[in-house]
């Protein structure tokens, strides 16, 4: 997790998004757990920087990939349109609002 955070280079984070396996998301004690670690701490990354974690937000791992999935939707579906691509038909476009995309600092871990 220090790696993550030392690469993000921020020194605080409004919203860390962890994503947990379906299993591990489903016992509470796990997610408990890393908000007790994580949220609204200062997490030393042990070169003398400091960063710190305002909010967490815990996910199933399938969750963000189509949240991101839904905010590329129209580049996708333009190659697939393209003709260059023979294989796939494309995806229906609905407007899907990325809770995530809330904050320019926000992180993936």
């Amino acid at each position: 997790m220090k790696g993550a955070l030392w690469y993000q280079n921020k020194g605080e984070i409004d919203i860390l998004t962890i994503e947990l396996p379906v299993s591990h998301f489903l016992v509470q004690e796990s997610q408990n757990e890393l908000l007790e670690k994580y949220e609204g701490q200062s997490i030393n990354l042990d070169d003398g920087k400091l960063t710190i974690i305002h909010g967490l937000a815990i996910l199933p791992e399938p969750l963000r990939g189509y949240l991101e999935l839904a905010n590329h939707l129209d580049k996708i579906n333009a190659i697939i349109q393209s003709g260059s691509n023979f294989s796939l038909d494309p995806f229906p476009n609905r407007p899907l609002k990325n809770p995530l995309r809330a904050s320019a600092s926000a992180a993936t871990i």
